[in-house]
């Protein structure tokens, strides 16, 4: 069996494998991985005994010793982060004389004899955001302003529908991107001011991605959407999921922001006409909650049965949910604008079932995607 394991700054010191709910293989250790994203190859010796499908479980061990939780992390492909799981298949060695129908059948199944293709992915890679930004010729806090991004929302979205041909020659939009580059976000005074810039930075970050032919609508296309693109921020580079995992959600505590970001997808909760402001990022927020939580497209309670139909974020996210109110649907009521609907789910057990996610595009493609 061989493949690779994706590595981060803290390298990988091990890789290890079980087979149809065995122990735990020979462990393999790949070799050094010194930046971001580069790959270790792991090959373990040893052929099936015989054809067949074969459950493989896979687990990674960094250059600290910490082991790969089992804990998922969407909405990245699948072994980003948690333990990869994959069902392989074999078959017997062709017969020479049999060749083409062999190539056949793989080509229809994609197997290869005695040989199980894995691939490792993991979330111990190395975070994006830096400690500080230091721009080399940076601008006041005091004179930096969201107003540029405020215009090119209000011109070219509407009810959450993005226009983005539009958006990729609006000069309102470009010289935002321009002023990012020279802020040092740290300095600004309040931690409204922070998140509201933090907010509307993947807001815009996300915008570009899609402009710039990037797309999360596959496995392949999210994870170069959220993690092997980067953007500029006070001449410091970082990508979308460094930013929500590693910055927005350990450093604000804030629940609200799950409804604020948006990564261009139609499941994701609507973009909305105006940039976040600190003066009423609060009003901002619990409007965008209330939004997110009573649209039936993204949310929904079947009354008869008791069962509360959810978007995948309060699945993705519980942890963040559960922190806040003891539970998903206790942070849920407050904001339900049926008080009937609110007082049902206070008095009886509703069962959640989480909806499918939507990652089509949120808008009109650019040419880029066409």
């Amino acid at each position: 069996m061989q493949g690779f394991a994706f590595a981060g700054s803290r390298r990988i010191r091990q890789v290890d494998i079980s087979t149809d709910g065995g122990g735990i293989l020979v462990g393999h250790d790949p070799g050094s991985a010194t930046f971001c994203l580069l790959m270790g190859y792991v090959k373990f010796p040893g052929e099936p005994q015989r054809p067949g499908d074969f459950h493989i479980l896979a687990r990674v061990t960094d250059g600290t010793g910490e082991q790969q939780s089992p804990q998922e992390d969407p909405p990245f492909p699948d072994g980003a982060s948690g333990l990869q799981e994959i069902i392989a298949s074999t078959i017997e060695k062709p017969d020479p004389a049999n060749i083409m129908q062999w190539i056949t059948e793989f080509s229809n199944r994609s197997i290869w004899p005695f040989i199980l293709i894995i691939s490792f992915a993991f979330s111990l890679g190395c975070s994006t955001i830096p400690p500080t930004f230091t721009p080399s010729h940076p601008i006041s806090p005091e004179a930096f302003s969201h107003e540029h991004f405020h215009q090119a929302l209000m011109a070219h979205v509407k009810n959450g529908v993005v226009d983005y041909p539009q958006l990729a020659h609006d000069s309102h939009f470009s010289r935002y991107l321009t002023l990012l580059q020279h802020i040092a976000p740290q300095q600004l005074p309040t931690p409204n001011h922070r998140l509201a810039f933090w907010i509307n930075v993947y807001n815009a970050f996300a915008i570009k991605g899609i402009l710039e032919g990037s797309s999360p609508a596959t496995l392949t296309g999210r994870y170069t959407f959220f993690i092997g693109r980067t953007y500029q921020v006070g001449e410091e580079f970082l990508n979308l999921y460094d930013l929500e995992q590693h910055l927005l959600i350990p450093d604000f505590k804030e629940p609200r922001i799950h409804f604020a970001i948006v990564c261009a997808s139609q499941s994701c909760p609507k973009l909305q006409s105006a940039a976040y402001t600190p003066e009423d990022l609060d009003q901002q927020l619990t409007a965008s909650a209330r939004a997110f939580i009573n649209d039936r497209t993204r949310n929904r309670f079947d009354r008869e049965r008791r069962i509360a139909y959810l978007s995948k974020i309060f699945d993705w996210f519980s942890e963040d949910f559960i922190n806040h109110s003891g539970s998903v649907l206790a942070y849920i009521v407050p904001f339900l604008s049926d008080p009937d609907l609110a007082n049902d789910i206070r008095r009886n057990s509703y069962t959640i079932e989480f909806l499918d996610y939507d990652w089509s595009l949120n808008g009109v493609p650019p040419p880029s995607h066409k």
